[in-house]
């Protein structure tokens, strides 16, 4: 097969363990996973735009763009060349309570993702090129906005919720085509029964990993990603030995500190365009 595949998304795209995107990059000769950790939209869709300016976006090219949470606010600093990847304004503790109330405004992050994903559809359409999209978590389906740690312990005002919901609205509209009816976060919550363990504080327990499982990414790709991409149906490799030793990593109950010199290797190459 003479095809590549390019990954766009966030933590629940390139993790410390195979994501849906490492298992369908199994099935490609070349596979670029531009995804990053506490990335927001913009970061996405700017990632994904430097990808097609700089030619890797052809029509030889499947692409696959996992859409984050509306509580993250991507930029890049002075003297630097990317997005930082900081996490939820709300949570994450990169941002002070003063730059919350001066410089992020929830419905600028609904109307801006709205019209990344227009412009991101209108490429891939004119051009014929095969792709599929999803967000982590859908963020018209509660007060989080798509942030599945979004404990609700902030409260917008309600006359603020009312314009978020319009906001919101428009977005799921937006939202249709070739996209995937289910987020993964949903999936998660709807199939993954056991408990895996990666992130740990100092001097705290280990808590379980809140990110999906290995099987979990893995069910994902086979059964709400892959029927976008019915090419790829009869080639897809045996990749049960390789999910079997991520599952038994993943389960460990320590941080990843902990039991870094056993992890296992990637099921694919994962590149990153230079």
């Amino acid at each position: 097969m003479d095809k590549k595949l390019i990954t766009f998304g966030c933590s629940f795209t390139e993790f410390s363990w195979p994501t849906w995107a490492d298992w369908m990059g199994t099935v490609y000769p070349k596979y670029i996973n531009l995804g990053n950790g506490g990335s927001g939209n913009r970061a996405i869709f700017h990632t994904f735009m430097e990808a097609y300016e700089k030619g890797e976006i052809d029509k030889n090219t499947d692409v696959v763009i996992q859409w984050t949470s509306l509580l993250r606010h991507d930029h890049i600093p002075f003297h630097k060349d990317r997005y930082l990847g900081l996490g939820s304004v709300l949570h994450s503790g990169n941002y002070s309570q003063e730059y919350i109330d001066n410089y992020f405004n929830p419905i600028q992050s609904i109307n801006e993702t709205r019209h990344y994903i227009n412009v991101v559809k209108s490429i891939l359409d004119i051009r014929r090129i095969n792709y599929t999209m999803f967000f982590m978590l859908d963020p018209w389906l509660s007060d989080l906005l798509g942030e599945p740690w979004h404990d609700g312990a902030f409260e917008f005002p309600k006359a603020y919720k009312r314009k978020m919901k319009k906001a919101l609205n428009k977005l799921e509209e937006t939202f249709s085509g070739q996209v995937v009816d289910e987020s993964l976060s949903i999936y998660q919550a709807t199939h993954q029964k056991e408990s895996y363990y990666c992130w740990k504080a100092d001097d705290e327990e280990i808590k379980v990993e809140g990110h999906p499982g290995p099987k979990t990414h893995y069910n994902y790709f086979l059964h709400k990603v892959l029927p976008f991409f019915p090419h790829l149906q009869n080639i897809i490799p045996d990749n049960t030995s390789k999910l079997l030793e991520w599952e038994v990593w993943a389960k460990m109950k320590c941080g990843e500190d902990e039991k870094f010199d056993r992890k296992p290797l990637f099921p694919s190459e994962k590149t990153r365009v230079v």
